[in-house]
This record gives C-alpha cells, structure tokens and sequence, in this order.
C-alpha cells in the first residue's frame, strides 16, 4: 500500500476520533468550557483522549487491543450521535476551523521527517531506541489482551521488550492509543505509532496552554504570541526529540487533571471540574503512574492555596480520587507493582555525567531543557551565563497569578530533581527536567508572548 494511502486512512481514524471525541465531551461534560473560547475546543480533545485510554485500559483487560479499539469507537460514534441534533454556536465554530489549522501545522512539522522519507518510519532521535519499545508493546497488545501469557523466546527478541511493558510494566495507557489508531485507521502498529506520537506532541502544546488561562487579561496579541512560543520552545520539543512517548501523554493527563483540579479548588467551586480532574488522573495511572510523584504534592499545593473551606476542599479532592478509581480500576491495580518495579531499577544506578554537568552558569537552561552544549559550542561560557540570565529574566516577568497557578507543579518537579540529585542518579534527574516541561512551557510562553507585545507597543 503507497505511503499516501496509509497516511491518508490513519489522519482520517485521528480526525473522525477527535470530532467524536469533541461531541462525546459536549454531551458527557457539558457545563466545562462554555465560553467558546480558544481552549474550549483543545480541552475536550484532552478529554477525549482520556476517555478512550481508560476505556481502552479497561477492555484490555479481558479481550484483544483491536477488538477493543472497535468497541471504544464504537462508544464514542453512538455518545457523539446523540449529541448530533445540537449544532454549534457561530463562534464556537471559528474556534474549531483555528484549532484544526493550528493542529494541522503542527502535526506536519512534527511528521516532517516521516513525510520527507515518504514514510510512516518511527524517527528516534536518540541511541536508546525507546520508540521500538512502544511498538513491541502496542503490537503485542493489538492481538492480545493483558491477561495472555508473554512467552520468552530467544528467537524472537522482540517479544523481550513486549514482556517488559506489558507484563512487568502495565502501564500501556499511550500504547493503547497506538493500537486504537492502527486498528480504526487499518495500518501496521508501527505507522500508527509516528502519527500517535505527532499527536501527542500537539496535545502536550494544548496541555501547557492550559495553564495560561490562569491569566484573563491577555491582550488581543499577547496569548496567539504566547502560544507560539510554546510551539517552538525547547521544554516543549525535548520530550518529542528524545522519542519519550509514554512520558508525552503522560504530562498530557498529568496537566489535564492539575489545571481542572484548580478550577475545582477555585473560587467559582466547579464541582464538575473535580470529577474531570478525576478522569485525567485516571488515565494518568493507567500511562505514567510515575508521574504521582508529581501529582500529588502539586494537588497539596493547590488545596493550601484554595480560598474554599477545608470540607469542600477535602470534598473535591475526594471525588478526584473517587473517580479516578471508578475510571481505571484495573490500572490501580496495577500501580503497586510498577512502583516496586521502579524501585528496584533505581538501586542499579545510572550514568551521573548529566548531573555532573550542572553549575549555576548552565543550570537554569538545563531545566528548561535548552541544549546547553550547542550554545557553549557556539558562544562559549559566557554566552552559557549570559542565556541563562535571560531566561531567568523571562520566567521572573511571568504574570504572577501563572506563577501562583504552576506552583503546584514546579515544586513537585523540582522536589524530584533535588531528590534524583543528592542521590547522583542521572537518569532520574533528566526525567526530572522532562516533568519540569510542563510548567516551564507555559510561563516561557506567558512571559515572552506578553514581554514581546509590551515593547512592541
């Protein structure tokens, strides 16, 4: 089959899936987002990607990865039909017509390579060749359900890897979407992967811009600016160029359900908004459970900083917690094992050179992700000191109410970066700084797209 042709069937299964997806949310969650502003479009993709990885992690349990995409799509046509009868306002439709452009421009970007080479070919852009990990699972996964046995063969190494994320690590929330996409858009698991990946990339984009709505009086120029800037900053592109996708979706639902956790906490007492956090971090656990370590401080840090009394505060941490379980049983289940899993792999140590290159010259561009050799390859020590000031500069010029709102996630990130440090554990600390994408993208963005328009005035 010509490469067009494959990727025509599987961009057509992601455009079909996300306006089901859009509807299905209309339907299902209908007071959040009713502004008919920018995010509203972006926030119920979000959404819909996380109903169809907990629906997916469920089914997975008991049947097939294909036959389970088929009964998820087959969900979301009838939950969309129902909603159909209601179209939406004029405004709302120019949102939908930006946010499809926007996404497009991105996702042929981040297909570049693919599209270059005219095809579907994973692009690893390091030696770890973590993207053959993925599609061993999600292929394993496409014919099999969680529950069959993972035979060991040495004639087929592949299965080695299959073994190591499915039945030692279940934690196959992003390698469901892979099987979903390859089963609805009728490719191999390998082509679905690229495409799944470029849209992970976008959803993480959505996911950081999220945290700019924490700040309502964006000029008419500020926040399309700020959202650029998040487009193209490093924080935003390393976990793609290190070929991270578990860790993609997993900070997609991480940022998911912090941002409608806040809504929760705030001073407009969004019940709903707990039980959509709730979904989120459902599907967080079934993809990254790591992430917790994040997660939970981050949910402290917003329950101090809440104005409500203390009982509705522990009343919508309670339906979070609450609805995650009814959401991903299965996968809470599973969260005990992978923790002692990571545990034990943490006692073998790792390569400490990534924090032995630390200095307090470099250290602000190296949390934000910035490629610290390049810019000392090209203007020495100085210009290292000098980027790092600048940086500074722009994070500390963010609106502070973005401040404020990505405390939760800052703190819990950088907490795990001091621990990964005192302990020399290199591999640690660089996923680490992977966590600390999150917030960093948006008050880069919130801080640059504002500044630029400031002096331009």
């Amino acid at each position: 089959m010509s490469f067009w042709g494959d990727l025509f069937r599987v961009s057509a299964a992601a455009g079909i899936s996300g306006f089901l997806m859009f509807y299905t949310t209309r339907l299902l969650f209908p007071r959040i987002y009713t502004d008919s502003g920018f995010m509203a479009v972006p926030a119920r993709l979000l959404l819909g990607s996380v109903l169809i990885v907990c629906l997916m992690r469920l089914l997975l349990s008991f049947i097939s990865g294909k036959t389970a995409a088929w009964v998820t799509f087959s969900v979301l046509l009838t939950a969309a039909a129902l909603w159909w009868r209601r179209s939406p306002s004029t405004v709302l439709r120019w949102r939908v017509q930006a946010v499809v452009l926007i996404s497009v421009l991105l996702l042929v970007w981040r297909l570049w390579p693919a599209l270059a080479m005219r095809h579907l070919t994973p692009f690893e852009g390091t030696e770890n060749h973590d993207d053959l990990w993925y599609v061993y699972g999600a292929d394993w996964l496409f014919d099999h359900s969680l529950n069959a046995p993972v035979p060991s063969d040495p004639d087929f190494p592949f299965l080695a890897s299959a073994g190591a994320n499915v039945a030692h690590l279940p934690r196959i929330g992003a390698e469901s979407l892979i099987v979903y996409l390859a089963s609805i858009g009728q490719v191999s698991v390998a082509q679905a992967y690229s495409v799944a990946f470029a849209v992970g990339s976008v959803f993480l984009f959505y996911a950081s811009a999220l945290g700019l709505l924490a700040h309502r009086q964006w000029g008419p120029h500020d926040l399309p600016l700020a959202l650029v800037i998040i487009a193209v900053s490093p924080v935003a592109l390393f976990i793609f160029g290190n070929s991270n996708f578990s860790t993609c979706f997993g900070l997609v639902f991480l940022a998911g359900s912090y941002w409608f956790l806040r809504q929760a906490l705030g001073d407009w007492d969004d019940k709903m908004a707990a039980g959509v956090s709730g979904i989120f971090l459902g599907a967080l656990i079934a993809s990254y459970p790591e992430l917790l370590s994040v997660a939970a401080p981050a949910a402290l840090v917003l329950t101090v900083q809440s104005s409500l009394s203390w009982r509705r505060r522990i009343g919508r941490l309670a339906t979070v917690g609450l609805v995650a379980v009814l959401v991903a049983p299965m996968a809470i289940v599973s969260v005990l094992s992978i923790y002692l899993s990571a545990s034990s792999a943490a006692q073998v140590g790792s390569d400490p050179m990534f924090l032995r290159s630390i200095s307090w010259s470099n250290i602000v561009l190296i949390l934000t992700a910035f490629d610290t050799d390049l810019i000392a390859r090209s203007f020495g020590p100085v210009g290292v000191a000098m980027a790092s000031l600048v940086i500074l500069l722009s994070l500390v010029s963010a609106p502070r109410v973005i401040w404020t709102g990505s405390a939760g996630l800052l703190l819990g990130g950088l907490a795990i970066f001091v621990a990964m440090y005192l302990k020399a554990y290199g591999y640690g600390g660089m996923k680490a700084v992977e966590f600390l994408s999150l917030p960093m993208a948006t008050m880069l963005g919130a801080a640059i797209g504002r500044g630029v328009c400031r002096v331009s005035r």
